[in-house]
């Protein structure tokens, strides 16, 4: 995920290439399950102009859409939604989104670095924090009191419980 959104804006996925003869494109997704892309129409693009989906549908576990012809994006557009379509979370539930650019400390107030990348296992979620200054890169796994103690996104930081051999 980039770090390109801003408060209002959320990335949720890109155009692909085209499905089939009848005009579909596939739909890469950065929600979660891929799917879910679906439930957040309207999508926007890189200009924040509202795109002329015509039908958008699942393909087993992937997505494609079918838009207006007369404007249709390219592939490689970024699909973008407003925060307001996104549902609201409960307690110590964040999108990845928000967690992406976090500047992340140790117990011990010792700075590791900041969130550059979330991804799933399957068996849970894992957080690239990266050290610009001495180029280290860690994974931390997104456990909440396991290794996660902490979230201020007032503040852009994470705590956490990790230490650094």
């Amino acid at each position: 995920m980039k770090k390109l959104q801003t408060n209002h804006w959320v990335l949720v996925g890109k155009i692909g290439r085209p499905h089939g003869i009848k005009g579909f494109v596939k739909i890469h997704s950065l929600t979660e399950p891929a799917t879910n892309i679906i439930k957040y129409l309207p999508w926007y693009d890189n200009n924040k102009k509202s795109l002329a989906v015509l039908k958008c549908e699942k393909l087993g576990n992937k997505v494609i859409a079918l838009f207006d012809e007369k404007e249709k994006p390219d592939v490689n557009t970024e699909l973008w939604i407003e925060r307001n379509q996104l549902p609201p979370l409960k307690e110590h539930e964040y999108y990845w989104t928000d967690l992406i650019g976090l500047n992340v400390y140790n117990q011990e107030n010792q700075y590791l670095g900041e969130v550059t990348e979330i991804f799933n296992t399957g068996a849970n979620d894992i957080m690239s924090v990266e050290n610009k200054e001495d180029r280290k890169k860690i994974l931390i796994p997104f456990l909440f009191n396991n290794y996660i103690i902490k979230i201020d996104l007032a503040e852009k930081i994470m705590r956490v419980d990790w230490h650094e051999d």
